[in-house]
């Protein structure tokens, strides 16, 4: 892909994420993943983006896979989170509670737009399906 290209063998960060964007939006999530492989470098937009396209599309296994390893390298901020949230009740794997209880313990309960997400219907709903 991207990173085969003689001319710049390792390619911007920034278009890098934009490429991973873009890719996901036109569909073609595994394009966006084989380039996230690629990456020599990535930060967390690069992680958040394709956490919340897998979101997105409904492939909340994925989702968590990829929150479970960026967890490794980096502190989720609330992008990662909400979009994590947001998977929990396509899933039945039974992750909502550990997600739910990293981002108390994180203090997210403090951002007042990550409040709706954390609220006890939310979580009832995304945990117990």
């Amino acid at each position: 892909m991207l990173t085969h290209n003689p001319i710049t063998p390792h390619p911007d960060l920034f278009v890098s994420n934009h490429l991973i964007i873009m890719y996901a939006k036109f569909s073609y999530l595994d394009h966006a993943h084989q380039l996230f492989d690629e990456m020599p470098r990535r930060n967390l937009v690069t992680w958040t983006a394709l956490i919340s396209e897998y979101a997105q599309r409904g492939r909340s296994e994925a989702c968590f896979r990829l929150f479970a390893a960026m967890l490794v390298h980096y502190l989720p901020n609330e992008f990662a989170f909400s979009s994590v949230l947001s998977s929990c009740a396509d899933s039945d794997g039974g992750y909502g509670w550990q997600v739910h209880a990293l981002a108390l313990k994180m203090s997210l309960d403090a951002c007042l737009w990550m409040l709706p997400m954390l609220s006890l219907p939310c979580t009832a709903r995304c945990v117990i399906m």
